[in-house]
Formats: structure tokens, C-alpha cells, sequence
């Protein structure tokens, strides 16, 4: 359960700050892509963040939450602290 939760997180946290970051690179995307405004062409900017920038920003998040938890998480402890 805990692996799984700390999936989830990261890759919701991921999904955040990536969407924030990629603005510019959406901008881009629009100028380039969409020639005028209106319905259609939201609807195709609308498309592509949800069904291609924010897929593989929440797979990256997944799999970088997957790492973590098997760097940090399942360390094996003997009960002894280093202080001492």
C-alpha cells in the first residue's frame, strides 16, 4: 500500500509542476499548430494536453515514484543508529 500511495503522489505532484513548466512549450505549441482561435481549435489544444502531455507527465511521476520508493523506502534497517 504504501509503495502504491507513494506512486500516486508523486506522479500527481509530477503532473503539477509539469503542466506549470510546460506552459511556455503549450504557447509554442498553440502558435505554431493553431492558426486562429476559436472552438475547434481549443478543443485541439485541449486534446493534446489531455491526451498526450499529461499521460507521460503522470507514467514519468509513476516511474519516479516507483524509484524513490525502492531507493529510500525499503532500506533494510539492523536497529542500530550511527550516532552512537
Amino acid at each position: 500500500m504504501k509503495r502504491f500511495m507513494t506512486i500516486i503522489i508523486v506522479a500527481l505532484l509530477t503532473l503539477i509542476v509539469g503542466a506549470f513548466a510546460l506552459i511556455p512549450f503549450n504557447g509554442w505549441i498553440w502558435d505554431i499548430f493553431v492558426q486562429e482561435g476559436g472552438y475547434d481549435e481549443q478543443m485541439k489544444m485541449f486534446d493534446f494536453l489531455f491526451f498526450i502531455e499529461w499521460p507521460i507527465l503522470l507514467i514519468f511521476g509513476g516511474m519516479i515514484g516507483n524509484w524513490l520508493y525502492k531507493k529510500y523506502l525499503t532500506k533494510a534497517s539492523n536497529g542500530q543508529s550511527k550516532s552512537s
